[in-house]
């Protein structure tokens, strides 16, 4: 496993654990937050496909970390990005810089594993951008619609100033100081959001790829939207394919092991 920079359009230098693999390999888009240290399993995910040859690319965008300070490719000084701080649209420089670097370190297959959050902004990705890719993946999509509904009931534009930034932490990120950065992100959020407009939009079932879905059992996704197995099972002639992981929850703990075989199963050439 190396370290590698990925040089986003924007002048950013992220970072990305890249497992080297032959002709595929994976682009892994974490959700909010989500990192190396969160994410057990993408760990085990990556090891597990690398024994069969598949590159594993982790890459930590500019969502990775609540706050972090970062450097630019040009200038002196350091910035802030992190979840509480981006604005949702720039997720299209850091997916484009990250497909870059694949196709620069040698791969000629591209696999998408997009987690939560990071499902979607690739879903965002995709609406905006023509792209070929080998495989798509996505794990436990999040269901941000209701969240943001409860977000506007208990913040709305006339009192989000007045609460404290204790009560901001508390909230994990879903509502911030900076109203610019609040708007940004969650209108975009509800816009692209993936278990809300999977139904009217054809940009997921047209891609000209196998596309999977897989959902934990106990994860929130189901117990808010259980009509997504019927939508996505009645998908399956676009070659969209439903695996539910019994007893998983959002971070699949103490099943990653499950997760990582079921996707060399279905990754495998």
């Amino acid at each position: 496993m190396e370290i590698v920079t990925i040089n986003t359009s924007d002048g950013l230098k992220l970072k990305a654990l890249h497992y080297e693999g032959k002709d595929s390999c994976v682009l892994f888009i974490g959700g909010l937050d989500g990192n190396w240290q969160t994410l057990d399993f993408a760990d085990v995910l990556a090891k597990s496909l690398n024994r069969i040859d598949i590159g594993f690319l982790f890459l930590h965008h500019r969502g990775s970390f609540q706050i972090l300070n970062i450097r630019k490719e040009v200038g002196k000084y350091p910035i802030l990005i992190g979840s509480a701080l981006e604005k949702f649209e720039d997720c299209i420089y850091d997916i484009d810089a990250s497909i870059e670097k694949i196709i620069k370190l040698g791969y000629k297959k591209i696999i998408v594993i997009a987690h939560s959050y990071g499902v979607d902004k690739f879903y965002y990705y995709m609406v905006k951008k023509e792209l070929s890719i080998h495989k798509l993946v996505f794990i436990n999509p999040p269901n941000l619609y209701h969240k943001c509904q409860k977000i506007f009931l208990n913040f709305n534009e006339k009192n989000v100033d007045s609460v404290s930034d204790n009560t901001l932490i508390q909230y994990a990120n879903w509502v911030y100081k900076n109203n610019d950065s609040k708007n940004n992100m969650i209108s975009a959020a509800i816009k692209y959001n993936f278990v809300n407009n999977i139904q009217n939009d054809t940009t997921f079932a047209c891609l000209n790829c196998d596309k999977y879905v897989i959902i934990g059992s106990d994860d929130g996704v189901l117990k808010s939207n259980p009509e997504i197995v019927n939508i996505l099972q009645d998908m399956s002639p676009y070659r969209v394919h439903l695996f539910i992981v019994e007893g998983a929850n959002h971070i699949f703990i103490e099943k990653s092991k499950e997760l990582a075989q079921l996707l060399v199963e279905v990754l495998k050439e």
